[in-house]
This record gives structure tokens, C-alpha cells and sequence, in this order.
């Protein structure tokens, strides 16, 4: 038995302001990304309960996209007990 502890943050560009919402009232959401190489070959990373912490405006220039800071702090799901699952994807 150990200790599950996740935390980063990344930037993000919002297609609305649904998950903007949850970033400012600290709302429990899930979090899903793949990276992959030239070939097709990669990884699905999913976070089946996350947190966004202190989200901050990064604007750009004028008329420049508006981007947004969020650390993040991820957590034990017991319903679904795991709280990180990453699937390995082969290339074609």
C-alpha cells in the first residue's frame, strides 16, 4: 500500500466556459489525453478524478487568444478503484 499523488498543471484554450466554470469553483471533473509518435504508436493517459486549483488568465497580445493557467491535483476514485489508468495504443 502507498500513497497515489498526481499534480501538474497545463494550459489550456476552452472551447466554452463549461470546464472554465468548474476550474473557478473547484468542481471534481475527469481528464483524459493521448500522446502518440509519428507512427500511431503512444499512450491514453485518463484521470478518473481531478481538481483544478487557482486558475489563472495568461492573455496574449491584442486580439491574441486568451489562455488559461490550471494546476491540477488528481485523486483516488474507491468507486472505480484506481485513480490513473494509462492504456498503451500500437501503431497500425
Amino acid at each position: 500500500y502507498g500513497e497515489f499523488a498526481v499534480s501538474g498543471s497545463m494550459e489550456v484554450y476552452f472551447q466554452d466556459e463549461t470546464l472554465y466554470k468548474q476550474a473557478l469553483e473547484g468542481t471534481n471533473t475527469t481528464l483524459a489525453f493521448g500522446v502518440a509518435d509519428f507512427t500511431g504508436a503512444g499512450y491514453l493517459i485518463e484521470l478518473d478524478k481531478i481538481r483544478f486549483n487557482n486558475a489563472s488568465m495568461n492573455p496574449g497580445g491584442k486580439d491574441g487568444d486568451m489562455m488559461v493557467s490550471l494546476p491540477i491535483e488528481a485523486f483516488y476514485r474507491t468507486d472505480l478503484q484506481r485513480g490513473i489508468r494509462i492504456t498503451r495504443a500500437r501503431s497500425a
